[in-house]
């Protein structure tokens, strides 16, 4: 389990995100969210730019988790 982490906490550590608590939330959100989307064998940038779209034009955000 660490070593799969290990990539995670190099680039977290290299973007600054663990500088402060909403940097460490944030990496952890999007981490979350892309293992997510990966487990699913959903597009991770075409459901990130569809979800970022969507939000900015007040739409739903489409949901990643189905609630089954």
């Amino acid at each position: 389990a660490e070593r799969a982490l290990r990539p995670h906490v190099l680039i977290r550590h290299r973007s600054s995100q663990s500088r402060s608590p909403t940097g460490l939330a944030t990496h952890a959100d999007l981490m979350s969210l892309v293992h997510t989307l990966t487990r699913q064998g959903r597009a991770i940038g075409e459901t990130l730019t569809t979800a970022s779209l969507r939000h900015r034009q007040g739409d739903p955000t489409p949901v990643v988790v189905s609630g089954s």
